[in-house]
């Protein structure tokens, strides 16, 4: 059975469920509602009504108590360090200033807390959002006549944030590193974290040489960026 967001996470931070949770974009609600079920605490904060409305039917189906906040990644309703971990999971390419929500995001950290956060690949493969080979190394402006083409146009209402790939936003693995560096994150390759984790306890040899391979495809074979962030 495939893994849930929460479970992946608990891998990374074993005491997550101690810790006051974040989920920033909660969405539809599926993470902060397991979050509550599992016995732990924390805020979810979604911008679309639409959203907001499925969440508490969706907390009231499972009978938990969801505390779900209305408003913007760029400016969070809360207080300095008031959380002990942060989830931006699929969101960060939506925003309209990443750099402000993941100041915001380190504001509301408390010292020691961390960061889940996951972002688009700008020369992958593969296109995670629209489902297309090689979109991704078109120039964009040339994008979306291309998606709308081939009919993988998705609905643009602007309510939940930006849809359109000439307006999201993709980074190389080294420029999102720095920005969130330049924040003062310190940043781990969640993915190459388990990847260690995992050859180490199989006690299996040459990891340098699979650690090389694994970084020498990861920026065109992985769709998406997986970031543990501490601060």
């Amino acid at each position: 059975m495939k893994k849930t967001h929460i479970e992946n996470l608990l891998e990374h931070v074993p005491d997550l469920l101690k810790r006051k949770f974040l989920d920033v974009g909660s969405g539809r609600g599926e993470v902060i509602v397991e979050v509550f079920t599992r016995g732990g605490s924390g805020v979810g904060v979604e911008c679309y009504d639409k959203y907001i409305e499925i969440t508490k039917a969706l907390a009231q189906e499972k009978g938990v108590d969801v505390d779900i906040w209305q408003g913007y990644a760029e400016k969070l309703p809360f207080e300095d360090a008031s959380f002990g971990f942060v989830n931006l999971a699929e969101v960060i390419e939506h925003v309209n200033d990443p750099y402000k929500v993941m100041s915001e995001t380190y504001r509301v950290l408390e010292k020691g807390g961390f960061v889940y956060v996951s972002v688009p690949s700008r020369f992958s493969f593969f296109d995670v959002h629209f489902h297309m080979y090689f979109i991704n190394w078109l120039p964009r402006k040339w994008s979306n006549f291309f998606i709308n083409l081939l009919g993988k146009r998705k609905s643009d209402t602007g309510e939940t944030g930006r849809q359109k790939l000439d307006e999201m936003h993709y980074y190389t693995f080294f420029k999102v590193k720095k920005m969130m560096k330049n924040i003062g994150f310190l940043v781990f390759d969640s993915r190459e974290d388990i990847f260690k984790k995992k050859w180490r306890n199989k006690k299996l040899p040459f990891i340098g040489v699979a650690l090389l391979i694994y970084r020498i495809i990861q920026p065109f074979y992985f769709g998406t960026f997986h970031f543990l962030l501490k601060k």
